[in-house]
């Protein structure tokens, strides 16, 4: 099993999509290492790594010396040779997009960078939370493209990933009947 320095500014997510090549890694992380995901890591920390899960991501922040610290703003370090470079505006990217009706920040993020990984880039270069509602014609910043397969694939398709609800709390029915009744609630047995 490998291990991995945890560098600074760096959280167990960062850890996962570096080294493992997806967020989802980061439980798997935490449970190897004995740790709980919000806990705080210290620059210099050792990681025992699990198996990768995307090889493409890995490859990515590997050939691009990119580090991902979630808690940095724009710094850079050198380390063992390699220029590290967090998550900056500084980075060579895309031109903007407009976002359609019902995107969200990962139907972006899938379809500009080509992986859903790239949704924490997508909302720090936009001032946003990843759970944060889009305006349609909203203009972002785009991320850089982790992987140039997915992205020609959606371009050359004209497909829109559109998978935010456009449903109000309003327009949801309230679904009646036994059915749906509950007890104590809906009515009381006595």
């Amino acid at each position: 099993m490998a291990s991995y320095k945890v560098s600074e500014q760096q959280s167990l997510f960062d850890v996962a999509v570096q080294k493992l090549g997806s967020p989802e890694a980061a439980f798997v992380l935490a449970m190897e290492n004995g740790l709980s995901l919000t806990d705080e890591l210290s620059p210099g920390y050792s990681l025992e790594l699990p198996e990768e899960w995307n090889s493409k991501v890995v490859d990515y922040f590997r050939k691009a010396n990119m580090v991902p610290a979630t808690f940095a703003e724009n710094a850079s370090l050198q380390n063992e040779n390699i220029e590290v470079i967090y998550w900056s505006n500084e980075l060579k990217r895309q031109t903007g997009v407009h976002v359609s009706e019902k995107q969200s920040l990962f139907d972006v993020a899938i379809q500009k960078g080509g992986s859903f990984e790239s949704v924490m880039e997508l909302a720090s270069l936009n001032g946003l939370s990843i759970t944060d509602s889009l305006t349609p014609g909203q203009q972002l910043e785009l991320p850089t493209v982790i992987d140039n397969d997915i992205v020609s694939y959606y371009s050359s398709k004209g497909i829109v990933p559109e998978t935010a609800s456009s449903e109000t709390e309003d327009s949801i029915p309230v679904l009646e009947g036994i059915d749906y009744w509950a007890i104590e609630v809906d009515f009381i047995v006595s």
